[in-house]
């Protein structure tokens, strides 16, 4: 509570000049590369700093890194896709399974759960670029064919009783279209 997260990590124009910055487009850095490094090398980094964080903080914090990717992704390619670095990410600081084998899965509390799906429809509600919020709502909600597949859909209903009982647009916007794209392909 009262938390913001912290935004220099990865943003442009802060922490690194912008000479630096222009260096980086010009050394080769790809799609999906961003300050400091690939995704998937950040990703480690990014980890750690959660690890450190309460589940609720770290939750929003990683929230506001994977908008900050995608944001990124969409100026640079046209159809970001989430990466598995990504999911692994979501699964253990939203959805609180472990990385590491033969470990209990953490449980929140009932009132964490609830604040949880607060942060999320705050997000959503608040993230004004349609495609960014599309993306997200997959990366957390999209099936992997998993343990964590079970869970998603559980806080998915809550997301979704939540929204319609708060009237939360953004997010049934994202989920009639998660379905659509689940009835499409048949998953």
């Amino acid at each position: 509570p009262g938390h913001r997260p912290s935004r220099q990590p990865l943003r442009e124009g802060r922490g690194r000049g912008d000479t630096e910055r222009q260096t980086d487009r010009e050394g080769g850095r790809g799609p999906g590369e961003v300050a400091g490094g690939p995704w998937e090398d950040r990703m480690a980094d990014i980890r750690h700093s959660l690890l450190r964080r309460d589940a609720l903080s770290a939750a929003k914090e990683l929230l506001y890194h994977l908008d900050i990717f995608f944001s990124s992704q969409l100026q640079n390619v046209p159809g970001p896709l989430v990466d598995k670095s990504t999911i692994e990410l979501v699964e253990e600081f939203i959805f609180q399974l472990s990385k590491e084998r033969n470990t209990q899965p953490k449980r929140l509390s009932s009132l964490q759960e609830l604040q949880l799906l607060e942060i999320m429809c705050s997000y959503f509600q608040d993230q004004s670029k349609d495609a960014v919020r599309q993306i997200i709502f997959s990366a957390l909600f999209g099936p992997q064919g998993n343990k964590a597949d079970e869970n998603r859909l559980a806080m998915l209903g809550k997301l979704v009783s939540m929204a319609i009982a708060i009237c939360r647009v953004p997010i049934l916007e994202c989920t009639a279209l998660w379905l659509q794209v689940r009835f499409i392909i048949g998953i």
